[in-house]
């Protein structure tokens, strides 16, 4: 990852002024009374999902996303009429079957008393790597506070708001849930191919239940490693959603590796409930043979199920991939086959989200 640029190099283009020329005073994200969730800036300025020792020393695919701002979010209170950012990029993923609007903008959603209501989106630049301005919020005026989630594809460093001169800035909205989900997983738990960050299944799940949540989706990364699984069981959460059955290569790597990752967690982590997550998307297709080698992979996934219920394990709770996208809207939840759309994350969300709460009931 490349040294960033600092922000204040801009600021002779920027300072005090929005791109429509409405007047702006601007505050750093990451400082008082801004709140970041789901992510912490590292040394060289940028944030990340993981410390950079654990994030360099996975899998390549974990190396090249730690940094991708996938669940990272910013927690505010203010009067102002409007509002702007600007950002330091290195590089977003430009993906031709994703919204760049996933994969590079931010979303503002308004707090209401439990969960968020999307407000408006800011809308990435073309180009993928350096400085922008993006366009203005209209707000209401009114004390609010608003969350605005970072980009599913992004490396992003200083990320600076602006707001009309003189207005008021206060702490966020605290999380009902404040200890966090956590998601560990692949490219859809990272959120492809969702269309703004806001869309992604964990996304919606943590506001559904107005939960902070942490999402550590890799693309072709999600591998259940041993030190990967030695640091999530090692988070403070209130559930682990487990669910990169997508990224394993064939059912002989879920069968060494589920079950074995799973006891790493329960090591730690006796007590905390954990949802197994079969994959959404494999029977989508009519080949028998891609059936069959689903169903192995979908068993493997299960058979951790059975043996922790075995052992009187009561908090795990097994969502069959199979049910996510069934009905009548099988077929159009997902951009490729693979990757849900925000039609497949919706029903992902409802699945899933259903199982944390029936887990949550049992404690």
């Amino acid at each position: 990852m490349s040294k960033k640029k600092d922000i204040t190099e801009i600021d002779k283009n920027f300072a005090g002024k929005s791109a429509d020329g409405r007047p702006l005073e601007w505050h750093s994200a990451d400082s008082a009374p801004f709140k970041v969730y789901g992510v912490k800036k590292n040394r060289e300025g940028f944030f990340t999902r993981l410390p950079k020792e654990l994030g360099e020393n996975v899998n390549d695919m974990v190396k090249a996303l730690y940094a991708n701002t996938a669940g990272g979010r910013v927690r505010f209170s203010t009067d102002s009429k409007y509002l702007c950012i600007r950002s330091v990029y290195n590089g977003y993923s430009c993906h031709p079957h994703m919204p760049a609007t996933g994969s590079g903008g931010f979303d503002l959603y308004c707090d209401q008393d439990e969960g968020s209501a999307f407000h408006r989106l800011f809308i990435p630049p073309t180009s993928h790597n350096g400085e922008y301005l993006f366009n203005v919020v209209k707000l209401s005026g009114e004390m609010r506070s608003y969350t605005l989630n970072m980009p599913l594809y992004a490396d992003v460093g200083d990320l600076m708001i602006g707001i009309e001169p003189g207005a008021r800035l206060c702490e966020g909205k605290e999380y009902r849930v404040k200890k966090p989900i956590v998601f560990y997983g692949s490219s859809i738990t990272q959120g492809g191919c969702a269309s703004r960050p806001g869309n992604c299944y964990t996304a919606m799940i943590a506001n559904e239940l107005d939960a902070d949540h942490v999402n550590l989706g890799f693309s072709s990364g999600g591998l259940a490693e041993e030190n990967m699984m030695e640091y999530i069981s090692g988070l403070e959460m209130s559930v682990l959603v487990y669910d990169y059955d997508h990224n394993a290569p064939n059912p002989e790597h879920l069968e060494k590796t589920h079950k074995r990752g799973f006891e790493i967690f329960r090591s730690r982590q006796p007590d905390t409930p954990v949802v197994f997550v079969s994959m959404p998307s494999w029977y989508s297709t009519s080949s028998k043979e891609y059936d069959g080698i689903g169903f192995m992979r979908r068993n493997n996934i299960y058979n951790t199920y059975i043996d922790a219920l075995g052992s009187g394990d009561k908090n795990v709770c097994f969502v069959d991939g199979r049910s996510l996208f069934a009905g009548k809207e099988r077929y159009a939840c997902t951009v490729d086959g693979i990757h849900p759309n925000d039609l497949g994350m919706f029903k992902m969300a409802q699945g899933i989200g259903d199982a944390i709460e029936f887990l949550w009931r049992k404690l």
